[in-house]
Parts: structure tokens; sequence; C-alpha cells
């Protein structure tokens, strides 16, 4: 069983209505569930946060399957998302204009609960051509920030975080893979006080406890 950390309220008929629809629109997470043992009536029956934390997280094989059954069932895409395929093939995510605007909310919130406010300036570090990244800029908005861009790390580290440092953010948004690449050079400028950065953010992968020490002692 997963273990869990919520970091708000949870409406369980919202969520146990959403759980309900996935195992009725989708054979990916039917299968999850019969796997399992657990039947469509048992669905309405037990805790939705418990059925959830029952089921193994999605592997890529089955996160690609996924994909192609929401083209099929899914009215309204305005955008498929596909990730810069860092940490290995690309992912691609089907988003209907009703995605886009709970994910919006949802991220403002988070963004948030990280401490991103008013003043701060933002960096939302990504590889060219910025397919992820921008989606945080409406997000960042909500939040009130002074500034929020979308800025494309190149293959030389040293040119990006110079181009970058012209820029000051005080908080960077990005994936672990890209801070491995540019965690040199952002030293060298941090340790020489050019810029006061105070916050990384990174989502997607996991970091290195290593390259997170070195951040934390920096920042």
């Amino acid at each position: 069983m997963l273990d869990t950390t919520l970091l708000g309220s949870v409406n369980r008929e919202v969520l146990l209505a959403q759980i309900i629809r996935g195992y009725n629109g989708f054979l990916v997470y039917r299968q999850l569930y019969d796997e399992k043992g657990i039947s469509i009536d048992q669905l309405s029956e037990e805790d939705p946060l418990d059925l959830l934390r029952r089921i193994p997280i999605l592997q890529p094989a089955q996160f690609r399957d996924l994909v192609n059954e929401s083209i099929r069932v899914t009215n309204n895409v305005v955008d498929l998302e596909i990730s810069s395929g860092t940490n290995g093939l690309p992912k691609r995510r089907i988003i209907t204009d009703r995605d886009e605007e709970i994910e919006i909310q949802f991220l403002s919130k988070l963004f948030q609960t990280s401490g991103i406010g008013a003043s701060d300036s933002v960096a939302c570090l990504d590889t060219g051509p910025l397919t992820l990244m921008v989606s945080f800029l409406p997000a960042l908005d909500l939040c009130g920030v002074k500034e929020a861009y979308a800025f494309s790390a190149s293959v030389d580290s040293i040119s990006t975080i110079t181009n970058l440092g012209k820029l000051k953010p005080n908080v960077i948004i990005t994936i672990p893979s890209i801070i491995e690449r540019l965690i040199d050079p952002l030293e060298k400028e941090l340790n020489g006080f050019q810029w006061n950065l105070n916050k990384i953010i990174y989502v997607g992968e996991s970091i290195h406890e290593n390259t997170r020490k070195r951040l934390e002692i920096d920042l």
C-alpha cells in the first residue's frame, strides 16, 4: 500500500465519482482494480483514498495505453502535452479545457504552499522547445508574482547560467536532470553573489542526495 500525505482536505464524493468514471471509461484503470480483486460494487463502498493506496502506480506501458484510450473517449481536447524525454521515452498527456482550468488552480495552490508570492521573480527552466514549463506560467500569474518566464536550457551550461543570471530570478522551477547539468556553473554564480536565488523547485523526477546537499549549502 502506498504511503501518502495529504496537502489539504479531500472531497471524498467527488474523488469517488472520478474513480468510478475511470473504472467505467478506461480499460487501463479497470484492469488495475481487477488485478487487486476490487469490483465496481466495492468502489462505491470503500473509502476512495484507501482504494487509491491499494492500486499500483502506472507503469510506462500502462501510461501509454491510457493516453491512447484518452484520445478515443475524451471530448474537447485542447492540447497534447509531451514531456522532454530526459528520463526515457517522452510521455504524452491529453488535456481538455476543463483539465487545463483545474490544473492551473492546483498548480497555483502548490506554488503558494512552496512560498512563492508577489515579491518573486520565477524562471521556469526546461529544455527547448519548452514543452512543459510554459504551462506553469498561468498558475504563477495567479500567485501574483512580480514576473515569471520560461527559459530554455541549452547544451552549453555556462552560457545558460550566464544568460539566466542577467534576469536574476530568485526562484527556479525545473527538473533534476537539468539541475545536474547546471549545478557546477550555478554554484560558481551563487558563490559570487551575482543574484539572489533562494528557491529551487524541482518536478517530474527524483533528485540525487548529493545534489540536494550541494543546493542546500549554497542556498
